[in-house]
């Protein structure tokens, strides 16, 4: 159990050493609920939840997954079960995913039915429109004028407390909403919505946690640990409406200082 925890701590610190990220993240993924109609994917790229969602039964399955063109892999890549009585939203803990890997840009169909826990009762089927393109949906990021996508820029990292953000869209793609995160001085996430070419604040703490442990049943045995990062975050969430499924998606970037 050590051993995860402390896995777990330099896995979330290599995570905030990243300065730039830009990761389309689907909203739907983020809100589970029943099979999408279109999903939207990047060719070349795995998508090992491109299509994910809720099970009406608990014990359901995926059967007879087909891909319209053999430029489109698909192939389900999880599946969770949970008995009803013991779960408090079986729909939520009832889940699947299909992967998606598109060797170059289309449109394409993927096709599967799904079937009761004992195969024998065709609940029903569906068919996913996927759009693999390579367009990005942010054409320009910029504070106080540059660019932080461009690696040999320095504004991913800074110095200052405060810069102007100007995002601007790449054509057929709308702007919905732009969100900062930060961190507080205890370590716990804030978030605020601003407004496109206004002035931003940066994040002046890092990521920080601690945790305190006393066996009830040994009470000489116990254990404590905390941590607090060097670098402090700025989390750059941008909410758009897709070009091509038409719904909302999002891309998170960084910029990083050093913390209080």
């Amino acid at each position: 159990m050590k051993l995860i925890k402390k896995m777990s701590c330099m896995f979330l610190a290599l995570l905030m050493v990243i300065t730039v990220l830009a990761v389309p993240t689907p909203a739907a993924a983020a809100e589970r609920g029943g099979v999408p109609t279109k999903v939207r994917i990047y060719p070349g790229s795995y998508d090992n939840n491109a299509i994910e969602f809720n099970y009406v039964n608990s014990g359901d399955q995926i059967k007879n997954i087909k891909s319209s063109s053999n430029n489109l892999i698909a192939k389900q890549t999880y599946q969770r079960e949970e008995s009803e009585a013991y779960s408090d939203d079986s729909t939520s803990s009832n889940y699947a995913q299909i992967g998606l890997y598109a060797k170059k840009e289309g449109k394409y169909k993927v096709k599967f039915d799904i079937y009761s826990k004992d195969g024998t009762v065709k609940r029903s089927s569906h068919t996913v429109t996927v759009f693999a393109k390579s367009d990005a949906a942010v054409k320009s990021i910029t504070l106080d004028g540059k660019d932080i996508r461009d690696a040999n820029n320095s504004s991913a990292f800074t110095t200052k407390k405060s810069a102007k953000l100007s995002v601007k869209m790449s054509s057929g793609y709308t702007l919905k909403k732009i969100t900062i995160r930060t961190y507080d001085k205890d370590g716990k996430s804030v978030e605020k919505v601003v407004k496109n070419n206004k002035k931003i604040t940066f994040g002046q703490y890092g990521y920080s946690y601690s945790h305190n442990y006393q066996s009830e049943y040994s009470p000489e045995y116990y254990y404590g640990y905390w941590y607090k990062y060097l670098n402090a975050p700025t989390y750059i969430e941008i909410t758009y409406k897709d070009k091509w499924t038409k719904e909302e998606d999002m891309v998170t970037y960084s910029v990083t200082r050093l913390s209080l």
